[in-house]
């Protein structure tokens, strides 16, 4: 059974690796990484269609025995859209956990191919718990909201855009 769901178009808009030097690198397991993750979510006005910009980040700790690199970032969007019979309940469950970890699954391999041939070898972007990074992104939206002069971040509720194209 296919999903509903349809990722119609990708692109790449950042991608950073800062490897460390040859001599550098030290054999072991690739721990030490902070890593953070954040995403924003656009909604067509008269569609039902999303563009999803999902952004990764790994740096490397200070205290870490081992590390290849110093930071690797990549920014990727998505733009999904649903079928015509993709009922309501599906599209609010489907959104934005589904197309979080479509774009994921593409950023782990976009990160593994591209450090694979460095001298730290391959990294592939830790497996992710989207529930509890949606969760907290909601959190901390309703934190914001709940004081009148806090500066707001990003929005993780669609927001219309005008300029989406389908």
């Amino acid at each position: 059974m296919f999903s509903p769901l349809r990722l119609d178009k990708t692109w790449l808009e950042e991608l950073v690796i800062e490897a460390i030097g040859l001599d550098a690198v030290k054999s072991g397991s690739a721990q030490g990484f902070n890593f953070s993750i954040d995403y924003d979510l656009l909604e067509h006005q008269a569609h039902p269609a999303f563009r999803v910009k999902l952004m990764v980040e790994m740096t490397a700790d200070e205290k870490s025995e081992y590390s290849g690199f110093r930071r690797i970032r990549i920014v990727l969007w998505g733009q999904f859209t649903f079928e015509a019979g993709a009922s309501e309940e599906f599209r609010r469950q489907a959104t934005p956990l589904n197309q979080l970890a479509i774009l994921y699954g593409i950023a782990r391999g976009v990160v593994a191919n591209s450090t694979g041939l460095m001298p730290g070898g391959a990294v592939l972007l830790p497996v992710t718990d989207f529930h509890a990074i949606v969760k907290e992104k909601n959190r901390l939206e309703a934190e914001t909201e709940a004081v009148p002069n806090k500066r707001k971040r990003a929005s993780k509720r669609p927001v219309p855009s005008p300029d989406l194209q389908l």
